[in-house]
């Protein structure tokens, strides 16, 4: 995943953001990538991207804002579209 993270941020001369644990992801749902660790779906937020496991789920919502968490073992719990909020 870090190789493929790598190798689009040199062709979308855009930063890869890798994403931890218990960290916020958030952004639009561009594209799904199949490695031999598995699929991974591609996140941009307009400053940059990250890779995350990707989900059945997800692939509805591709071209669509979705944010969740990350979690510990590599997945993220995601919630899709936009809320309003306070925004505080």
């Amino acid at each position: 995943m870090d190789a493929l993270g790598q190798r689009l941020a040199g062709e979308m001369n855009m930063p890869f953001q890798q994403s931890a644990g218990g960290e916020f992801v958030a952004g639009t749902y561009r594209q799904r990538f199949a490695l031999s660790s598995g699929r991974f779906a591609r996140i941009g937020d307009g400053l940059g991207f990250k890779l995350v496991l990707w989900t059945p789920s997800v692939e509805k919502h591709i071209d669509q804002h979705i944010s969740g968490v990350a979690r510990a073992d590599g997945g993220v719990d995601w919630s899709f579209g936009r809320r309003r909020g306070l925004g505080l």
